[in-house]
């Protein structure tokens, strides 16, 4: 018999108030009905994130309203409603920077349809230079219904004179930078391990 469970040292992290854990249950219902063991607990308290991640190029969330279903059932298994959602769309090492475009519009239409925000899009690190962060902002702002943008960890040396003028002019995306000035310096980063 298979049985999902999470491990005993899983209830521990959850009873931890001082502990902040990411716990990965799989896309899903089996292993949501494992964290749904402990969802009274984490409903309880009130301070919890229940992040779905959504891929547009998978079988069986191809559209808004297959991935509402799946949505559903993962909800339904582990006793909790999803807070926010992960655009993860990705096709592994064929990603194009035109297939990260455009699941930002499925993925609103799946936060519009949920009721709940888009926390964030994923973008592999080699599609970087093919995206330019300036231009894949202003794309994004001209999806309908897109109030705000927000991106965060602006690397000192991707901050180019596009990005500082889409930032600037743009009313969408949020009027600063988020800048790790720690990654400029081998030894603070030594320090902080």
């Amino acid at each position: 018999v298979d049985v999902p469970a999470l491990p005993p040292e899983t209830y521990g992290v959850l009873q931890n108030k001082a502990v902040h854990a990411v716990i990965d249950v799989g896309g899903d219902d089996r292993g949501a009905l494992a964290l749904g063991r402990y969802s009274d607990g984490i409903i309880e308290d009130g301070d919890y994130e229940l992040l779905f991640v959504i891929n547009k190029y998978r079988p069986l969330t191809r559209n808004a309203d297959m991935t509402l279903e799946i949505m559903a059932e993962i909800e339904k298994a582990c006793h909790m409603k999803f807070t926010a959602i992960v655009n993860d769309s990705n096709i592994g090492d064929i990603t194009t920077a035109e297939d990260v475009l455009d699941s930002v519009k499925y993925a609103q239409e799946v936060s519009e349809k949920a009721g709940i925000p888009i926390k964030m899009t994923t973008v592999k690190s080699d599609l970087y230079n093919e995206l330019k962060l300036a231009e894949l902002l202003q794309k994004i702002s001209e999806i309908d219904g897109i109030k705000w943008i927000r991106f965060l960890y602006s690397y000192p040396e991707t901050i180019t004179d596009e990005l500082i003028k889409v930032v600037k002019e743009n009313d969408k995306v949020c009027k600063y930078f988020d800048i790790p000035l720690q990654h400029i310096s081998d030894p603070v980063l030594k320090r902080m391990n």
